[in-house]
């Protein structure tokens, strides 16, 4: 009786914290603020980022791992939006088995784990 009140404890919580989750910002006026909401949900870790401009197209992308043995990162992409003058989220992704990523933006944006794989491909941003 005692370990299925502790299982059922532990599912609880489990399921708690996934409805409790947080995300980031949708939109944001600067890259500062993006950051800046960021920091507050990331957890455990640092958080990385970069700004790409390619011909008119304006990028910015943020990564954390926020997990102590767990290899796995989040990754948000912004492009940035002229006309509302505001940042939109294009990208929120999980990217497990790696505990960093590198971003090249091109004619193709690709997100490489820490061995070099491509782990994400998007080829439809001419």
């Amino acid at each position: 009786m005692k370990c299925v009140a502790i299982m059922l404890i532990g599912v609880i919580s489990g399921a708690a914290s996934a409805q409790g989750e947080k995300s980031a910002p949708k939109e944001a006026k600067t890259t500062a603020d993006i950051l800046k909401a960021v920091d507050a949900i990331k957890g455990f870790g640092i958080v990385s980022s970069n700004e790409f401009q390619r011909q008119k197209e304006k990028m910015f992308f943020v990564w954390y791992c926020p997990y102590s043995g767990r290899a796995a990162c989040h990754v948000h992409a912004y492009t940035f939006d002229a006309k509302k003058e505001k940042w939109l989220r294009f990208l929120d992704r999980i990217f497990n088995d790696t505990a960093d990523v590198s971003v090249e933006v091109g004619r193709t944006i690709r997100i490489r784990d820490m061995k070099g794989a491509v782990i994400f491909e998007d080829k439809g941003r001419d």
